[in-house]
């Protein structure tokens, strides 16, 4: 079991060390989708989405500038999709039902 939270914490310190910036930015788009997500949950009757499709939208973004520094293709292929998807979502709660 040792050696599993061992590989663990090497998998985290390699991560921060091997693109300071990404790993920050990585953080910060993971504690928005936990906001964004746990307020759907909370608020599953009537979720207050002219509020959660910004922070998800937003988590998207810092989640692509993220991917961009590590080059990792797929992540950023499937979460510049869902970047759109929150456009079209915010788009049609604001815009079309929300007033």
């Amino acid at each position: 079991m040792k050696e599993f939270w061992n590989k663990v914490k090497e998998f985290w310190i390699r991560s921060y060390t091997s693109d300071k910036k990404a790993f920050f930015l990585e953080m910060t788009a993971s504690i928005l989708v936990v906001i964004s997500t746990t307020a759907i949950a909370v608020t599953a009757d009537h979720p207050p989405m002219q509020y959660i499709y910004p922070l998800s939208f937003t988590s998207a973004v810092v989640s692509i500038w993220a991917y961009i520094r590590r080059g990792v293709a797929w992540p950023l292929l499937i979460t510049t999709y869902f970047s759109f998807v929150h456009i079209f979502g915010f788009d049609n709660e604001v815009v079309f039902f929300g007033k």
